[in-house]
Formats: C-alpha cells, structure tokens, sequence
C-alpha cells in the first residue's frame, strides 16, 4: 500500500471545493517512492486484462486500488444513457460513497468532475452548497474522473479510511496514473461487450430468418444449409421456410430482400413469418402472393427495397407442384443431367406493378431432387482472381461434377466448391434448400449449417406427420 502523508496547504477554502493539484514542485520526489509506486502500477494492471465484462474488469480494478491506496471501500461508476450508474464497488456492501441518483444533474459538480485530476474531499467539504455535499456522499474520499473533455464518462471513488490523513501530491499523481491504465482496460471491457452485444443481435436477426423446426413429412425429405456472408455484422435478408400443411401439401419458399443490413434481415424475417402465418389459415397461392407483398410495402424501412422468392406447394403425392417465380433463380433439378427448372417470372415483389400472382403447374419424375438457392451462391467467382462470376452455368457444372453426393453432403459440398472458386468467403448471404423424393423416401430431416438438428426433427414421421384433410379452396 501506498504511503499517505498530509500535503502541505489547505485543501479547504472558502470559494472554491476542496481540491488537491499535483504539483510536484510541491512535494520533492525520492527515487525509491517513484519506482515503488511503478512498480505497483505494473504489477497490478495486469489483472485487469485476464477477464472478460465490464463488471470483472471493474471489480478487479477495485480489488486493486484498495491494495494500493489506504481506502476503506472503492466504487466505479459508468455513465450510461445520461446517468451515472454503479458498475462495481468493494468490498460488497460496504461501499457508500458513491453519488446518489441525480449527480450528472448537478452542474456545479459536474464541472468539479470535469477538472480530470484526482482530487480529494472532506465531509462536509467548505466551499460546496449542503445538496452538493449530499450529492457527492458523506465521507471523505478520493475521486476520480476520467474520460473524454467534455463529459466523465467514468468515476472511481475511494472513500479513506477515518485515520489515514489525505493523499499527498505523489499518492494523487500515482492515482492518476492507476486510474488512466483502469479506465483503459474498460474502455476494452466496454468495446468487446459492444461487438458481443451485435454477434449476438446479429445472430438473432439470423436465425428469425429461419424456421425454428422443420417439417416432417412421409414422402419429402428435406435438408438446409444457411451461410452467413464474410462481412458478418452486414447480414442480409435471405430467408427460406418449409411446412407441412394440414392436408398434406408440402410448402416451401426461398426468398431475398435487396441490400444488407437490419432493415433488410428484419424485413425478410417479417415475411418469413407472414408466408407461414398466411399459409397455416389456408390462403391460396395467388391471393397469398399478393397479401405478402402489401405486407412488404407497409413494412419496409425505405421505398427501395424489394425481394425476390420462388414459392411452391406440392401435394401430399410429392409430384404434382405448383409454383410462383417472383423473380427468384429458378430451382434446379438433379441428376446426372441437372438443369434448370423452367418457370416464367412474374416479377419481385415491393415494385408496385400490377402482377396477377398465377401459379403454374409441374409434374416432376419419380424419383427427383430439386435445389432451391439464393444468388450468393452463384455471385461468387468462377476461379480465384477471375472477374467473371460462376453463374448458374457455373453451378450446374459443379452439380455435374457432384452427381453422386446426395442431402447433406451434396449441400456442403456445393458450398465448399463455390468458395474455393471465390478464392475464400462469399461475400453475400447463401440459403441452400435441398427437397427430394424417391422410392422409399420416409422421414424428412431439417439441418441447418451452424444449428444442431432439434431432437424433434429425429421423432418417427407416423407421430409427426398432419393428418390428411380435404385441401382448402385456392385462389
């Protein structure tokens, strides 16, 4: 512990609050004092950097400054959204110092705050009106404030032990030294809590763009994969969804809002689960189709954004498919010959043209294999370092080259050969969905790229499986 010996003057005057200056003019520095109070410095500060939140790095900064100083409690205080609040104090319970609710109100000592130097002071301190004194607490203490000029955006408070006289100019110039390495480490603390704050709202954003559980169903299997882009706080808004309904049809729907960002992801989001809500009450094709794009327009944050989505419902019989294209990459069926499926475009959705959202009619051959894909996955390069992009084209050539994988394999293996051909990540989202259907097809299984399968998607499709019911009238 650092050594407290009375400085010479008073720290009390009529006019002004009781501050001590570092002036070491002052106070004759000895070689030892110096090198001891570095020496704590550095042994100490370490400590600050081996833990993780806020709140450790400030509780272990006061651990620290209680063996360096003679105080009988330490608070850290955080200015956060206007206010002060209490970001540590030890020893638990002890600590009474720090100032009650309305201190950043108090411009008078709000402007003591702002001298950024340590200073220390008595109770009741001269100089200071009765509500400034009870503002500031009720015992002596040492206090400092750090941050930017105008503002303190961190206050550390130690109130002194009764019997210790007040800090010398060397115990302040040592505190100001401690206190800058403290408020460093928090300013780290208070970055990574940031970044954590967006992965993890990032994440969410990601995942309300997913279904939480896939269907099952007796005929179609079913597989996914989702791959967020390189830059990964830019997400974007590419969704897909897959249902089974209550007469037995299989839906499924791949989409793709323009741009990247919150805006897009929360669009997309919304009409994932509008898609779903619409297609659980039984809305046909068509008029479905249109009330998701009213939704779209009433919700998007800008007028320029749209989306792109290939929609299909197919019967419970798992060949006869209906489908609307609203300007979405068309699927591919697989096979030693993929090719791309042809259906007419209608048009993307939020473009205000009038569209009649008609769906057209496919029969597919038994067995078959259709992949339903967003545009990241063909708007890479087509070789490292080349201008051209790999393009559908592109992407038939590697589904030729992988005839033989099937389901999850075939999906991470396209994966794997779309970013090799980038030279590394894609730079935009990819939403892989994978429907399939051949003899002895049973249970579907939905898998995500980064999600572990819900052990719900494992259960036997005779418990899972909707009962079949008459088909709703369609539009």
């Amino acid at each position: 512990m650092l050594p407290s010996t009375r400085t010479q003057g008073s720290f009390v005057n009529e006019h002004t609050p009781p501050v001590a200056t570092i002036s070491p003019d002052t106070s004759p520095w000895v070689e030892t004092q110096l090198s001891e109070a570095l020496a704590a410095i550095l042994r100490e500060t370490p400590s600050f950097h081996v833990v993780a939140t806020y709140g450790e790095v400030a509780t272990t900064a006061c651990s620290a400054l209680l063996r360096l100083f003679p105080a009988r409690s330490c608070s850290i205080l955080r200015h956060r959204k206007g206010r002060f609040e209490l970001a540590a104090s030890q020893p638990v319970g002890l600590a009474q110092t720090f100032p009650k609710a309305g201190l950043e109100q108090n411009r008078d000592v709000l402007r003591l705050l702002a001298r950024r130097s340590p200073f220390f002071l008595d109770r009741p301190a001269k100089g200071l009106s009765t509500d400034q004194n009870q503002t500031l607490g009720r015992r002596p203490a040492l206090w400092m404030a750090l941050g930017p000029e105008e503002v303190a955006n961190l206050l550390i408070v130690l109130e002194w032990q009764p019997q210790e006289p007040p800090p010398d100019d060397r115990t302040l110039l040592v505190a100001q030294l401690f206190g800058d390495q403290i408020a460093l480490a928090l300013a780290q603390a208070a970055r990574r809590e940031y970044h954590d704050e967006a992965a993890l709202l990032h994440a969410r954003l990601e995942a309300s763009l997913l279904p939480r559980l896939l269907p099952t169903h007796p005929l179609i299997d079913v597989v996914v994969r989702s791959r967020p882009c390189e830059r990964r706080l830019q997400i974007g808004g590419d969704f897909y969804d897959v249902l089974t309904l209550a007469d037995g049809r299989l839906a499924a729907i791949v989409g793709d809002v323009s741009g990247h960002g919150p805006d897009s992801a929360a669009l997309g989001a919304t009409l994932r689960t509008t898609w779903r809500a619409l297609n659980l009450a039984g809305v046909g094709e068509t008029a479905l189709m249109g009330l998701l794009e009213e939704v779209l327009v009433q919700e998007r944050a800008s007028p320029d954004l749209f989306a792109t989505a290939f929609a299909l419902w197919l019967d419970r019989d798992g060949v006869t498919m209906r489908m609307i294209n609203a300007g979405h990459p068309p699927p591919i069926l697989l096979g030693e010959r993929p090719r791309v499926l042809t259906v007419s475009p209608i048009g993307p959705l939020g473009l205000g043209l009038p569209l009649v959202w008609q769906p057209s009619l496919h029969v597919l051959p038994r067995p078959w294999s259709m992949l339903l894909h967003t545009d990241g996955l063909v708007e890479g390069r087509r070789d490292p370092g080349s201008r051209d992009r790999l393009g559908i084209e592109g992407l038939l050539t590697q589904l030729r080259a992988a005839s033989h994988d099937r389901g999850e394999r075939l999906l991470d293996d396209l994966l794997q050969a779309a970013e090799s051909a980038n030279g590394g990540p894609l730079a935009d989202d990819v939403a892989l969905l994978l429907l399939s259907r051949g003899a002895g097809s049973g249970l579907g299984s939905g898998i995500t790229a980064n999600t572990p399968a819900p052990q719900e998607a494992r259960l036997s499709a005779s418990r899972l499986a909707p009962p079949l019911l008459p088909a709703p009238e369609r539009a």
